[in-house]
């Protein structure tokens, strides 16, 4: 499988008993199970378990906004859209965007000795607004003007 967690958002469910817990898994049984599978005999039945208050995930606009951005600004300057990305992820950092970790809570560095910034796909609303950002913010030091948001959407 080749991942080392799965994520998504679950409802607690009363169990009357303080000393279990138990959720509802409507609809992610298949993933759930798929993912025990792979791990079920490494791990000896333990699981590390992490509970957060759930975000809202980008919108389907501002992906495309960011992306189609990116391109744009590419296709000006003749520069490498997924480095150019990277670039703003990394650059995103400095103004709050999440950073990887490995399972002990460590900061992951690239092979540069650079932080490694989170997978876009995982991005809340927030935190896509910061990518947005620092794209238009790169966009304004190249003097390049961006079309409209709305020609993506």
């Amino acid at each position: 499988m080749g991942m080392n967690y799965i994520q998504f958002v679950l409802k607690r469910e009363p169990t009357g008993d303080r000393h279990k817990i138990s959720f509802s898994t409507v609809g992610k049984e298949e993933m759930i199970w798929s993912f025990i599978a792979a791990i079920e005999k490494k791990t000896n039945g333990y699981y590390s378990v992490k509970i957060a208050k759930p975000h809202r995930p980008r919108s389907d606009g501002q992906r495309k906004c960011f992306n189609g951005w990116i391109q744009f600004f590419c296709n000006e300057t003749g520069n490498d859209f997924h480095q150019v990305k990277m670039y703003l992820k990394k650059k995103a950092i400095s103004r709050g965007y999440p950073f990887q970790t490995d399972d002990a809570g460590r900061t992951m560095y690239d092979i540069y000795g650079d932080v490694m910034p989170q997978s876009e796909a995982l991005a809340t609303v927030d935190q896509e607004k910061l990518l947005i950002e620092e794209m238009q913010q790169l966009a304004d030091e190249y003097n390049i003007r961006l079309p409209e948001r709305s020609m993506f959407e």
